[in-house]
């Protein structure tokens, strides 16, 4: 949606991951996933150790290419 005077409103702060890392696929049980991006929720990516900060983490199985996210404070 755009604002008064054709600006389109700026989305939610995002941080694109696209790492391995240990976990667990909640559909297959698999322990190698990707952590995709973190899709800022409140607070400041950049100075969570100071502030309280809210984030969706999603992730991705690489075996099913099951999708979720896990919401997690800073």
């Amino acid at each position: 949606m755009s604002k008064p005077g054709g600006r389109p409103e700026k989305g939610p702060e995002k941080k694109i991951m696209n790492e391995t890392m240990q976990g667990e696929c909640p559909k297959c049980g698999v322990t190698e996933i990707i952590w995709r991006e973190r899709v800022l929720l409140e607070g400041s990516l950049e100075n969570y150790h100071v502030m309280h900060t809210e984030v969706d983490d999603y992730y991705e199985c690489k075996t099913c290419k099951n999708n979720w996210k896990e919401f997690s404070y800073l």
